[in-house]
């Protein structure tokens, strides 16, 4: 590691050379590589919290697009209020992209 003189605790004006201590200044290349350490384990603190209590990221996958569709499935029911209009039966079949196409439509809707 490189040094950098740093001034003594003498406040008494500028310190001379000869009163200057050295610090440690971190290169470049380790700043980055504890950069990319700790990213890394955020990343594996991110897939652990996906995991959490389902065992596989299959499961966790599902276990997403589960709640991704009940949120949209709510979406669309207040959006189906809001115009007076019955749901369409069989809705909860409906893909997520498919869900969310669907709400856009009704957004755009005006109420009759």
């Amino acid at each position: 590691a490189r040094h950098l003189l740093q001034p003594a605790a003498d406040w008494g004006g500028v310190p001379r050379d000869d009163q200057r201590l050295p610090v440690d200044v971190e290169d470049e290349d380790a700043r980055r590589q504890r950069r990319q350490l700790a990213a890394d384990g955020a990343e594996r603190r991110r897939a652990a919290e996906e995991l959490r209590g389902l065992g596989t990221i299959g499961r966790a996958k599902r276990a997403e697009e589960l709640r991704q569709k009940e949120e949209l499935l709510g979406r669309i029911a207040v959006q189906h209020a809001r115009l007076g209009v019955e749901e369409p039966l069989g809705l909860s079949a409906a893909s997520v992209e498919q869900l969310r196409h669907l709400l856009e439509e009704l957004r755009r809707r005006r109420p009759a």
